[in-house]
């Protein structure tokens, strides 16, 4: 199995710990069906599907009920699951289900099913008060095979796990639409070749992400906005949004991202938000409105994946504390406070570069003591960023010295800063490889919300669009 590209949503506990891993030549230490706190190792075709089926019982029994979870699993795997077996509760895997969520992604169980009877994959299983597993920590030191464990320790346990094939690729990407965490991986060995070897697999052949501007209007009139956005600007045509919507779910996007302008000035902007989740989509905005966040504050638990507050002072960030604070107990509410249960909301989201280092290293300092993510964009030099210097700034020190919880970055602060030590896995440098732009006012389309005005093209179809764009940058599949 290859990992082509990880993005970490919500952390998870376990107690105890099964791993997939690449080994050649190991054998069996197992020859029944619990699969629980003791260290053990599955080898055989056999062994595995054993594992495979109790893993799908313990999954979905709740859905289906357990006669009808035994009948899937033994048709899956072919071999007999024993209905006296179990996986511990804390390593039972969440199977994705299909984008639509009518039910598992079979195919992708299938694919499952083939990758495990492969010779050399192996199952180990242990616990975290035993310490890893022997074979781990032989695979660790001889850099023989792979440990990653793809259902258990990235997702939030919800059952809004999808998945979703690259047909032609040979990849698929499982995405959880209640932790925003995404996987994209192939069933292929460790050293094996991709499927179609002349393509990378890393980039989607339909984007997964769609930024979505919905207006130009905004009245904070930030001296770095790239969008050069005014009081008195355009919105984007309704009618024009809702068929974006469509062409999106025909194409299984999982989110979108909207911004502007100021996007909560759209009309009825709620309702946008609601049409995107009716189609499957996890809509996320970017805002500076906390008022508007306020007014809806109920709602939109139910609706939205996540919500951006910007940022430019560490002062901001005591305001939006100070009604984080006043809500910390209401757990519907929008703005909820990290905890050893569940996790905020929202975040922050700040423009590097936007006040001198003091105020910067400040900023990071208060978003630590509060526990809100912090997502770092990288200046812009169009629109208005184009007119003023952004401040030099050595973010990646203050980050380390801060410890902060957690942090994202954008493109154009992973292209412009010294990447070296961090797995290439969990960052992207090129817009247009997994995501696009759709500006809703100009209807037109490219690879990110600050491309040149030369790249952007009239939008008609989402699915060709995309690819025009992707060839004319160079990155097509």
């Amino acid at each position: 199995m290859k990992i082509h590209n990880l993005r970490l949503g919500f952390a998870c506990n376990s107690s105890s710990s099964h791993s997939l891993i690449f080994l050649p030549g190991c054998s069996d230490d197992h020859n029944y069906q619990d699969f629980g706190w003791d260290c053990f190792t599955l080898a055989s075709p056999e062994a595995k599907m054993g594992y495979l089926g109790q893993q799908i019982v313990s999954s979905v029994s709740r859905q289906l009920g357990k006669d009808p979870a035994h009948a899937l699993a033994m048709a899956i795997t072919g071999v007999e699951i024993d209905a006296d077996g179990y996986v511990d509760h804390q390593s039972v895997w969440t199977l994705p289900k299909t984008w639509d969520e009518r039910g598992l992604d079979t195919d992708f169980l299938y694919a499952l099913r083939d990758y495990l009877k492969r010779d050399g994959v192996v199952v180990l299983g242990g616990n975290d008060n035993d310490g890893d597993h022997p074979l781990a920590e032989t695979d660790r030191e001889t850099g023989e095979g792979k440990d990653f464990s793809i259902f258990g320790r990235w997702t939030d346990g919800s059952g809004r796990l999808v998945a979703r094939r690259d047909k032609g690729l040979g990849t698929w990407t499982l995405f959880d639409r209640n932790s925003g965490a995404k996987v994209r991986l192939s069933f292929d060995t460790p050293d094996g070749p991709p499927k179609v070897p002349h393509v990378d697999v890393a980039k989607a052949t339909a984007p997964e992400l769609v930024d979505v501007k919905v207006t130009d209007r905004c009245p904070y009139e930030c001296e770095h906005c790239y969008q050069g956005s005014t009081h008195d600007a355009a919105h984007a045509d309704r009618a024009f949004l809702d068929k974006l919507l469509d062409d999106l779910a025909e194409e299984q996007v999982f989110e979108v991202a909207y911004g502007g302008g100021e996007p909560t000035t759209y009309p009825n902007f709620i309702q946008l938000l609601m049409a995107t989740r009716e189609r499957n989509i996890v809509p996320n905005f970017t805002t500076r409105n906390l008022g508007w966040i306020q007014k809806f504050a109920d709602e939109l638990p139910k609706i939205v994946g996540r919500v951006a507050f910007s940022v430019d002072f560490p002062e901001e960030i005591d305001r939006l504390e100070q009604y984080l604070t006043l809500r910390k107990d209401d757990k519907k509410s929008v703005f909820r406070i990290h905890n050893s249960s569940y996790d905020s909301l929202v975040c922050i989201q700040h423009v590097v570069g936007a006040v001198p280092q003091d105020q910067f290293e400040r900023l990071i300092n208060l978003a630590e003591k509060h526990y809100i993510d912090i997502t770092l964009l990288g200046w812009k030099t169009t629109g208005r960023g184009g007119d003023s210097a952004p401040h030099k700034i050595d973010w990646r020190g203050a980050i380390d010295r801060a410890e902060i919880y957690r942090i994202h970055i954008d493109t154009a602060l992973a292209r412009s800063s010294d990447m070296s030590d961090i797995d290439k896995r969990t960052y992207h440098t090129t817009e247009g490889s997994v995501s696009c732009y759709v500006d809703g006012v100009q209807q037109k389309v490219g690879p990110s919300s600050y491309a040149s005005s030369l790249v952007m093209r009239p939008y008609t179809r989402m699915n060709d669009d995309w690819k025009k764009v992707r060839v004319e940058r160079g990155i097509a599949v």
